[in-house]
This record gives C-alpha cells, sequence and structure tokens, in this order.
C-alpha cells in the first residue's frame, strides 16, 4: 500500500471526509501564520573585484541571505511532492502559496491573528478528531506522523481535483 492509500484507508466516511476537507487548510494556514514568526538572516561573505582596485584585489562584501516562512512552506513543498511528482508538486505550490497569501491578508488586517490562530488551529483539530470518532477509527498520525503531514494536505485537493493522484 504506499503512502497515499495509506492516509486514504484512516478516511472513508463521508462526514470525516468534509470534515478534514475543511480543516486541513485551516491546520495549514495556521501553521503558516506560526511560521511567520520565524525569519532568519544569514549574512553570506562573498569576494568581488572593483574597477577602482588592482586586478588582483578583492573586497569583502555581504549579501543576506533571507529565510522565511515562504521559503520554510516551498522547500517542504519541493522536498515532497515536486520530487515525487511534477504535477502534483506545482498545484501543491499554487495550493501553499494560496495559503501563504491567505495568511498575509489575514495577518494584515487582524491584530489579533496570532490568538485566533491559536483559537483556529485547535478548533480545526478537535473537528478531524471527532470526524474520526464519528468515522469510528483512530487518526492516520497515530500511525504515521511523516506520512500524514505530507498527505493531508494532498488529499484535501483530490476532493477539488479528482484526477489529481491520476
Amino acid at each position: 500500500m504506499d503512502s497515499v492509500d495509506f492516509y486514504r484507508s484512516f478516511h472513508t466516511h463521508p462526514v470525516n471526509k468534509i470534515i478534514h476537507v475543511f480543516c486541513i487548510p485551516l491546520i495549514v494556514l495556521t501553521t503558516i501564520n506560526f511560521l511567520s514568526k520565524l525569519s532568519l538572516q544569514i549574512r553570506l561573505p562573498f569576494m568581488k573585484s572593483h574597477a577602482s582596485f588592482k586586478p588582483d584585489t578583492k573586497q569583502i562584501m555581504y549579501k543576506t541571505l533571507y529565510i522565511n516562512s515562504y521559503v520554510i512552506t516551498s522547500l517542504y513543498n519541493i522536498y515532497y511532492y515536486v520530487f515525487w511528482n511534477f504535477k502534483i508538486g506545482f498545484i501543491m505550490q499554487l495550493y501553499i502559496g494560496f495559503l501563504y497569501i491567505l495568511g498575509e491578508i489575514w495577518r494584515d488586517f487582524d491584530k489579533k491573528w496570532l490568538k485566533h490562530s491559536i483559537i483556529t488551529f485547535v478548533c480545526a483539530w478537535m473537528l478531524q478528531f471527532i470526524g474520526h470518532a464519528i468515522e469510528g477509527n483512530r487518526p492516520a498520525l497515530m500511525t504515521s506522523l511523516s506520512q500524514t503531514i505530507f498527505q493531508a494536505p494532498l488529499l484535501t485537493l483530490e476532493y477539488v481535483y479528482p484526477n489529481l493522484l491520476a
């Protein structure tokens, strides 16, 4: 059984499926909001020749590398989805990019976005556990956290784009 079938096997009840279709994007969105609090700036030295110096003289310059939540989510996408399948990687990059833009809008217009993100995150998780109670089985993350993290966003798109995994 491949990882898609593994994750899909935990979500067969229609109520559980619909809960996940709404809650997983909310969890991804709020996770992006949480990651937006993280940013890293790295000063990287590099050598650059200048015409004002002797030809063999080099001046040390610094470039700053910025790593933010979009870089983190894009690397996540490339690591898993693009190397798995380019079409899926492209669609998932659009999906994650869309959620990133929604997160930017949310953070710009809601002064209490962090509090509201925490509430949304907790509620979305609670609804998913309720969905699994309705279905009568445990969540897939109890069996394989890594497969769940990677497969959950992908399978929510499968309902919108049924031929995505074909």
